[in-house]
């Protein structure tokens, strides 16, 4: 994640930059999945959860996808119509 963090978006990188978000994508899943099943075998704790939990929102952070698909446009409108609302009354 640090290297996301670091290269810059340039068509020069954009290819490592793909294989980067890929791999923390998957780092997740494999996060995901070993909890679910220490969860099943009763053997996570509390703390352990938690600490999961915590590294998957940011793996899920940096792996979120960058370009634009239809359904990632109708997200945002919704949140700029959701934002203009609340703003909106807010003011008020």
């Amino acid at each position: 994640m640090l290297l996301l963090a670091i290269i810059p978006r340039t068509p020069n990188t954009e290819e490592l930059l793909n294989s980067l978000y890929a791999n923390a994508g998957l780092a997740g899943f494999g996060l995901l999945l070993t909890a679910i099943i220490q969860t099943g075998l009763k053997q996570l704790s509390l703390f352990e959860a938690l600490f999961i939990l915590h590294i998957l929102f940011f793996l899920g952070t940096g792996a979120s996808p960058m370009g634009k698909s239809s359904l990632s446009i109708l997200f945002s409108w919704s949140l700029r119509i959701a934002g203009s609302f609340t703003s909106s009354h807010a003011c008020r």
